[in-house]
């Protein structure tokens, strides 16, 4: 994607860039908590699946679901 594409995509909105090193705790595959337990979900941890790849597979929207942290 040209930079110039995503300055036009982004105009007059506010992007705070990160890599994905700088983001993500763990990048482990296979190990989606079980949905039917509600005590794993809506907690302080963004979940970041496939879906929330762009359409290039090069960015990641803000996830919308969240996980619990359970020590």
């Amino acid at each position: 994607m040209s930079k110039s594409f995503m300055e036009k995509l982004l105009k007059g909105t506010s992007v705070e860039w990160k890599t994905l090193g700088e983001v993500i705790i763990s990048n482990t595959g296979g190990g989606t908590p079980s949905k039917a337990k509600s005590e794993y979900w809506n907690g302080e941890i963004p979940w970041a699946s496939v879906g929330d790849l762009s359409i290039d597979g090069h960015f990641i929207k803000k996830p919308e679901i969240t996980l619990l942290l359970k020590v």
